[in-house]
């Protein structure tokens, strides 16, 4: 596909979200997206009920969000790709057709 059909069919503007799901992951896989956006020096948050928080250890989030709201906000390209810690096995990430607006996006 070039870069107008997936504007069109997959980033077209509608008020909603795309989802973006890494099925049957455990607590590795978060470490190693921590470790590529540390080393790639990637802005990211943390969020726990949305106040940030330093902790990285993914155990310790993934044992915090039984209890509390547990987010991540990645700014990569001028894109906020928002990530949610539901579960162990499943990671989410949304972005917003808004935020793409070139081929470089």
């Amino acid at each position: 596909m070039n870069y107008d059909e997936v504007a069109n069919e997959v980033f077209f503007k509608d008020g909603s979200l795309r989802d973006i799901y890494i099925l049957d992951t455990d607590i590795q896989i978060w470490a190693i997206i921590f470790e590529y956006l540390e080393s790639n020096e990637i802005n990211y948050r943390v969020t726990i009920d949305g106040l940030i928080t330093r902790i990285r250890d993914i155990a310790e989030l993934l044992r915090i969000k039984k209890e509390a709201s547990i987010g991540i906000t990645i700014e990569y390209s001028e894109i906020d790709i928002c990530g949610y810690f539901y579960e162990g096995s499943v990671i989410e990430f949304d972005i917003s057709p808004i935020q793409i607006d070139s081929e470089k996006k």
